[in-house]
């Protein structure tokens, strides 16, 4: 299998770009009570066929660096949809 380069899309790299936001959102709903942590990452390996739930990825990449990276995104992008949640 070969390994693809990876490009830098202005404010942070393509896997960014898509993780980040829906790991946002699991914590978005989970602050707004619609299900809990267990709940949202079942919920994604059962039901999007994750590997790993939204919680239990964000545990391994840490939460800091989640956060810095939201963090770019809003200084770069300007959108409320890549606020950090809190």
């Amino acid at each position: 299998m070969e390994i693809k380069k990876v490009y830098v899309l202005g404010a942070g790299f393509a896997v960014n770009c898509i993780l980040v936001p829906m790991l946002n959102g699991a914590i978005f709903v989970l602050a707004e009570g619609i299900a809990d942590a267990k709940d949202i990452d079942d919920g994604m390996t059962l039901g999007a066929n994750h590997p790993i739930g939204p919680f239990a990825l964000a545990d391994m990449v840490g939460l800091d660096t989640i956060l810095l990276v939201l963090e770019g995104f809003h200084k770069e992008l300007g959108e409320d949809t890549v606020l950090p949640p809190f």
